[in-house]
């Protein structure tokens, strides 16, 4: 008992040695632009310094995220476990709950006399995101308060919807084997050829998404939702801050990175020193 109690408190102090030594610690539930198995938008986080408590998942809808008891008491635990309390909690998701076979259904058929987007399907299923975001919200809320935070000390969430997609039928690493395409076949399955037509179909519904996260944010202090959908297109060359159809590159997710770090810093005062691309500090 009492070795198991040594233990214990000797793993606690070297959890609060590592975050000594970041920038703080920052808790995430999400989908796979926090989980993949190459670079993802966390990776770049830990560059930029910070210790990051997981448990996103590549592939979750926000619906599994938010009905599944077993993923949000998952993340209660992870919250409940780290050694200081959370710069920031990070929450990604809606993307899959938009993609693929279901991007199909929300797409009318070209040549059918509104093209497009069927906005009345697009409305339903922005409603089914914003219930899941509040459900989850009111959940972290819950889990926040039940470990000492509260209105006056509240832990701050932060959401986001996408950066503006390439829709040119990359998968995911390139491979017929491997995940995706997730946009470009289903426009070819309705009829949408031309490329422009397109980026104009996608970039309508990333807005979509967008007034959704305002709207579930609005009401909330502690509720931040970051507007990234121009962060990849300014680039030369946008297609190559994609890696695929649905995740940035390493450069891509690099510059999303800093509209997290720059907001994160502005929520805790910026009291903790900005971090190199490898976690090295920033010569003065």
């Amino acid at each position: 008992m009492g070795e198991t109690l040594v233990n214990k408190a000797l793993e606690r102090a070297k959890k609060r040695s590592r975050f000594r030594n970041s920038k703080g610690v920052l808790v995430a539930e999400g989908d796979s632009w926090f989980a993949l198995p190459s670079f993802d938008l966390l990776d770049r986080l830990r560059e930029q310094g910070y210790e990051i408590h997981s448990v996103a998942n590549h592939g979750d809808t926000i619906e599994s995220m938010a009905y599944s008891r077993d993923q949000l008491d998952q993340f209660c635990d992870c919250l409940v476990a780290v050694p200081n309390a959370p710069l920031a909690v990070l929450l990604s998701g809606g993307g899959n709950d938009l993609a693929g076979d279901r991007f199909a259904l929300l797409l009318r058929p070209k040549g059918s006399g509104t093209s497009g987007l069927d906005i009345d399907i697009v409305a339903q299923v922005m409603t089914r995101i914003k219930n899941a975001y509040e459900a989850i919200i009111a959940r972290i809320t819950e889990c926040c308060e039940a470990v000492g935070f509260n209105d006056s000390n509240p832990v701050h969430i932060l959401i986001h919807g996408y950066a503006y997609p390439v829709p040119d039928g990359r998968g995911y690493g390139g491979w017929f084997f491997l995940p995706g395409p997730w946009l470009k076949p289903a426009l070819e399955a309705q009829g949408y050829t031309d490329t422009e037509e397109m980026h104009k179909i996608v970039k309508g519904l990333i807005d979509q998404l967008h007034i959704t996260l305002e709207g579930v944010a609005e009401p909330h202090a502690h509720i931040h939702h970051l507007d990234i959908r121009e962060c990849l297109t300014g680039s030369d060359n946008p297609k190559a801050m994609w890696s695929d159809e649905m995740h940035p590159s390493r450069d891509g997710f690099r510059r999303i990175g800093a509209v997290f770090d720059q907001k994160i810093q502005i929520l805790n005062g910026g009291a903790r020193p900005s971090l190199g691309n490898n976690g090295d500090r920033k010569p003065k």
